[in-house]
């Protein structure tokens, strides 16, 4: 399973893909919304770990240009912020959201679970 990671801060981005590693799940970060389209031209995940509040292209803004091809609206997006969901730009609702996980309150072991959950949906 392919799994990208859009994630700003390194430490964290690493932790997740280290995790995705030892599960089994070959896992890309990038470290905004325009390092993963770019990266998405060569890469297919299966699913797609998405930060909102990121430099140079955030989550919403990733999602509005991401979801604009029709072949991409079948990868689902997993939502990991530390924005809470009242606070998140009202504009990612409405761009096919698998889930919406606050990093605070999950475990990584948690977000594996749910990435192969989401995985299985499809």
């Amino acid at each position: 399973m392919n799994v990208l990671i859009i994630e700003d801060d390194q430490s964290i981005s690493q932790m997740y893909q280290l995790k995705c590693q030892l599960t089994g799940i070959n896992a890309v970060v990038a470290n905004d919304g325009k390092q993963a389209l770019e990266i998405l031209k060569s890469f297919t995940p299966e699913v797609i770990l998405l930060d909102i509040l990121m430099p140079i292209m955030n989550g919403a803004e990733f999602l509005r240009i991401f979801h604009s091809q029709e072949d991409n609206k079948k990868i689902p997006v997993l939502i990991l912020t530390n924005t809470s969901a009242e606070e998140a730009p009202s504009s990612i609702w409405g761009n096919g959201i698998a889930g919406y996980i606050v990093k605070a309150n999950t475990t990584p072991s948690e977000v594996i679970n749910k990435i192969k959950s989401i995985a299985k949906k499809d």
